[in-house]
């Protein structure tokens, strides 16, 4: 057991690792072979060198706290990895519940708007019956509601833990009761109803919560994919297809056809759903792939390309354009998102709230639908990003390109200043006296980036 002084030295220590101060430190990438060893002891050297240095050592000095024999104490990778994957799955999950809500609440309002608009149903791309677009737009909204608490119940998977089954789940070299009181105190300290696993063994070796996370989220993305190409149908023509909804124009459509408008947001959920499938089938494939009493392939559940991010940027604008003031004016922009990291370039889509002191003076709240690409280049990054959003009854379509230098304070974390010029297309939704007006915006700023 621990004297009280290396025992607090390494408490201090592992509350600056949770407060994300030492991320810089963990180098050691999520996909690795060993079945999570080489994470497990780039965080049991951190916390010991840092509990060193508050102890009035030099880092290195482990004859008096080491990694191995004081902050692994009664731990093994066997036990410790699994129960760390399985939380930090929990915690990443928790936008995308709170994201599905919003989703279905939309969804469900746009249903009871148009309730009474009838339109034609239709079987096997042939007429079938009358139904109203409200029926077709709460049918989705069901379909989202399903699916989160689908998620929901793959959550509650994640809370079984196999902490203080140390080595093959056989609990060598821990003190009888260990794992139990270390899950009490984690579920206190994250507030989830945590539990040990009843049989540590079997526990150490299944991959189930992983496999029904994995089967959760490609359900997700098959019913996103398929609301999207219904979106995309229902949109085709305007003349010649089906036309039933007019999806909201994001960019030019063509380099030739003048007024061609492509369904580029719907188009570019279909390639995130596609990526996740793909993503599902490889967790499948390692899961499959574990022998005897541990899983070797775990590692590929904490390598999530698909992450969630929020940003925070300040902005200083320049503004021309007809009918608008000339001039500059202040913005501040907050968002969340969700994105999938290709490696060679990334795809998001985000909510932004934007708030900002006008030209005149006045102050102003906006909130924007985007989505963006970027592409890194060296230190830098390329984005492009599409938008529409509303200011006080007016609508804004928003197009822009810009150039991004992003410096990575940690793995997750990043610094980034950049330029970016855009075209806002503006346009009345209510009886506000704002007349269609197309203006240019360069903005140019600073910001920060999480990735959960």
């Amino acid at each position: 057991m621990l004297d009280a002084r290396r025992c607090n030295a390494i408490v201090t220590a592992s509350e600056r690792v949770r407060r994300g101060e030492l991320d810089a430190h963990f180098v050691v990438d999520a996909l690795q072979g060993g079945a999570g060893t080489s994470s497990n002891m780039n965080a049991n050297e951190v916390i010991a060198n840092v509990a060193l240095l508050s102890l009035g050592h030099v880092p290195g000095r482990y004859e008096a706290l080491h990694p191995n024999d004081h902050v692994n104490a009664s731990q093994s990778t066997n036990d410790v990895y699994p129960s760390a994957l399985r939380l930090a799955l929990r915690a990443a999950l928790q936008p995308l519940l709170h994201e599905a809500q919003a989703l279905q609440k939309a969804l469900r309002a746009q249903a009871a708007r148009h309730a009474g608009v009838m339109k034609i149903g239709r079987t096997q791309l042939q007429d079938a019956v009358p139904m109203t677009v409200g029926q077709e737009f709460g049918a989705w909204a069901a379909t989202v509601a399903g699916d989160t608490a689908a998620l929901q119940r793959a959550a509650l998977g994640l809370h079984t833990l196999n902490l203080g089954g140390t080595a093959v789940g056989t609990g060598v070299n821990a003190p009888p009761g260990f794992g139990r009181l270390a899950i009490d105190q984690l579920a206190r300290l994250l507030g989830r109803p945590l539990q040990q696993a009843d049989d540590l063994v079997h526990a150490g070796q299944d991959t189930a919560s992983l496999l029904d996370l994995s089967a959760a989220l490609r359900c997700v993305a098959v019913h996103l994919g398929k609301i999207a190409s219904d979106l995309r149908l229902l949109g085709s023509g305007p003349q010649a297809g089906f036309g039933d909804l007019r999806l909201p124009p994001r960019q030019a459509g063509s380099s030739i056809m003048p007024g061609k408008v492509n369904p580029v947001i719907p188009e570019a959920v279909n390639q995130v759903a596609f990526a996740v499938i793909g993503g599902d089938v490889t967790v499948a494939l390692a899961c499959e792939a574990g022998q005897l009493q541990l899983n070797a392939f775990e590692p590929l559940g904490g390598d999530w390309r698909v992450s969630l991010a929020t940003q925070r940027e300040k902005y200083r604008t320049s503004i021309t354009g007809a009918g608008v003031a000339q001039g500059r004016a202040e913005k501040n922009l907050t968002a969340l998102g969700v994105g999938y990291d290709f490696g060679f370039m990334r795809v998001a889509a985000f909510v932004n709230d934007d708030e900002f002191v006008a030209v005149n003076g006045t102050k102003e709240k906006a909130r924007e639908w985007a989505a963006g690409v970027t592409v890194p280049v060296g230190a830098f990054s390329i984005d492009a990003m599409l938008a529409e959003g509303k200011i006080k009854g007016v609508a804004q379509k928003t197009s822009g390109f810009g150039l991004v230098l992003r410096y990575d304070l940690s793995k997750r974390t990043d610094l980034y200043a950049g330029h970016r010029s855009n075209r806002d297309d503006n346009s009345p939704t209510t009886g506000a006296t704002v007349r269609t007006a197309r203006v240019k915006d360069t903005l140019t700023g600073v910001g920060i980036r999480h990735r959960f």
